[in-house]
């Protein structure tokens, strides 16, 4: 079997998953609309049914029977029945499954955020243009941190940053970085909170300010690329995807509030944020 039929039956096959993925959102869809409908009837039917405090109302709780009024009756704030738990290796197997299928979008969309744009800088150095969304360095080396406007706690985030001027494809921060830090220097890479990825040359991974090397990382960015930077608050990772295919992951602090962190280091470097 030659690499085209195995190409065709790929594809074969990954059309067969959409079709049979689609049919089970469909029946399940169809489910919902009935309990749905049958839920609204229920409360339509209620409607008509008074009400008082003073009721006499029978419970059973665990085969134990009892009786009170209705007006002892509450329900704890934001408190309600727990969704079923999942193992967390199964649902990232899943979500794994998804994203190969190309169904991540459909099955589970990312959360509507408001448009990016950076914010906070050190304006000695790095000049904003265009609403924002363009960082650009000064005519000297020396590295400088820009910050996203924005501030993210829970759901996926995409970030699509477009190197659009990457001197010598030598070296260029892009990641996250802890919502309340105070910038104590122009060194955004190693604050503590910072997660990220320096581009280029160098193939460097910074967790919590540390960094450590990969040399798949290295030579794999220039300028023009567009990379994207995925944040699941909710999984609490961080992901790297490149124009090549790769794709780089960092585990990051659960229950966290986040901010883009992009640093620049050469003369007239540019980044751009591409809103969707």
């Amino acid at each position: 079997m030659n690499g085209e039929d195995l190409l065709t039956k790929f594809d074969d096959l990954v059309r067969r998953f959409r079709s049979e993925f689609n049919d089970i959102i469909e029946g399940e869809r169809a489910k919902m609309k009935a309990e749905l409908d049958a839920y609204n009837a229920e409360k339509q039917r209620m409607k008509a049914v008074e009400v008082s405090d003073n009721d006499i109302i029978e419970l059973n709780v665990g085969g134990h029977k009892l009786t009170t009024k209705r007006s002892t009756l509450c329900q704890v704030e934001e408190r309600p029945a727990l969704l079923p738990k999942v193992a967390e290796d199964q649902a990232e197997s899943f979500n794994n499954l998804l994203e190969y299928l190309g169904l991540s979008d459909e099955i589970v969309p990312a959360e509507k955020v408001p448009s990016e744009k950076f914010n906070q800088h050190n304006s000695n150095i790095v000049t904003l243009q265009e609403g924002g969304t363009v960082a650009v360095h000064g005519p000297n080396d020396g590295h400088s941190y820009v910050l996203g406007e924005n501030v993210y706690q829970k759901g996926i985030v995409h970030f699509k940053l477009k190197l659009e001027s990457f001197r010598n494809n030598d070296w260029m921060l892009v990641g996250m970085v802890k919502a309340d830090v105070v910038p104590p220097d122009n060194n955004s890479y190693s604050w503590p909170g910072s997660y990220g990825w320096g581009l280029g040359q160098t193939g460097i991974v910074w967790k919590d300010g540390s960094h450590t090397y990969d040399n798949a990382l290295k030579n794999v960015t220039k300028q023009d690329d567009t990379v994207e930077l995925v944040l699941d608050c909710d999984a609490a990772k961080l992901s790297l995807h490149l124009p090549t295919g790769q794709q780089f992951h960092i585990e990051i602090p659960k229950s966290q509030t986040w901010r883009l962190n992009v640093n620049l280091l050469r003369p007239n470097d540019r980044l751009r944020i591409m809103n969707e």
